[in-house]
């Protein structure tokens, strides 16, 4: 089991998953735009396929970087949350720990 600091994620590492994530949902994102986007009705897509492709491209773009962010940004929040808990409980641990050697 590991401890301390060594339990907490590189932000080097924290981006390579975001990306990974981001590729991988891009890709998704993009077929389903492809198939999605005809069906729904008040939306008036051009009938030229190749603007069919650059339309979904460019909203595939958008919702993957804002998820690319987002995912980056709640890696770190958790990671940071579950340091800073581990380290209160350490924190209390220690105290209650001197608490009993005067005693």
């Amino acid at each position: 089991m590991r401890s301390g600091n060594s339990m907490r994620d590189t932000k080097s590492k924290s981006f390579t998953e975001a990306a990974v994530n981001m590729a991988v949902g891009y890709f998704i994102g993009f077929g389903l735009n492809i198939f999605v986007l005809p069906l729904i009705p008040g939306v008036h897509l051009p009938s030229d396929p190749t603007l069919l492709f650059t339309t979904a491209f460019y909203i595939s773009i958008v919702y993957t970087a804002i998820s690319l962010i987002r995912t980056y940004l709640f890696r770190r929040l958790f990671n940071l949350l579950s340091y800073n808990w581990s380290l209160w409980r350490t924190m209390k641990k220690i105290k209650k720990e001197m608490e009993g050697e005067f005693k």
